[in-house]
């Protein structure tokens, strides 16, 4: 069963800035395409029968991926396979399946379709990808086609760490996975995230936040 994380006051859109981290990992975009299934070597076991989620990508290689609904037991043991151990779903709408796989939890930052997250939960993401990066551990992000909500959240994440302009930040996220961001109010989400994070924004890792809850299925 996944849980959601503890509800705030996400209309508190202030933030404190933080001194500059360290330069950002290489971003390249490794794994693409339609889904489809590939049987576990050496086992017949259907039951490990594992499939590449729909839009899968990686943004940044072994940290961040994102993809479309992930809605079978399938594709979340492929995701587990290729290094994920966290997946933040921003899907109301859809319920991740229930799995028994140790070690891959999910994180849940409800936002409604063609809408753009608060700066709230822009935080709560980036905090999570850095507690990732941390752990050396893979993100996976997704929304029900892995485009608007999905890449409005990386597009934030690059202007976060890359220290660049949102316009730049959106076409990054364009470049690597076509379709990204797809509403007005999303692409002005991540310029108001430029313009009210002021620099980077408060990361305690290696302590844990206090602003990210991280919960195991169950």
């Amino acid at each position: 069963m996944t849980t959601s994380p503890p509800h705030g006051d996400n209309s508190d859109n202030s933030f404190p800035s933080s001194e500059t981290p360290e330069e950002g990992p290489e971003v390249g975009a490794s794994l693409s395409g339609e889904s489809g299934s590939l049987a576990t070597p050496g086992n017949g076991d259907d039951s490990l029968e594992e499939e590449m989620p729909l839009n899968f990508s990686w943004v940044i290689v072994d940290l961040l991926c994102a993809c479309g609904l992930p809605g079978t037991v399938a594709n979340l043991r492929y995701l587990k396979n290729q290094g994920v151990t966290c997946i933040v779903s921003l899907t109301p709408e859809h319920h991740l399946p229930q799995h028994d796989m140790e070690g891959l939890e999910v994180v849940r930052i409800e936002v409604e379709d063609m809408t753009p997250p608060t700066l709230f939960q822009v935080h709560q993401f980036i905090e999570i990808v850095d507690k990732a990066k941390y752990d050396k551990t893979g993100v996976a992000v997704h929304c029900a086609a892995g485009k608007g909500r999905t890449g409005t959240m990386i597009a934030c994440y690059f202007v976060h760490h890359m220290h660049i302009s949102a316009d730049e930040a959106l076409d990054k996220i364009r470049s690597l996975r076509a379709g990204s961001v797809e509403t007005i109010k999303q692409e002005e989400c991540v310029r108001v995230f430029e313009r009210s994070s002021g620099g980077p924004c408060s990361s305690t890792y290696p302590e844990e936040s206090s602003k990210v809850q991280r919960y195991l299925p169950s």
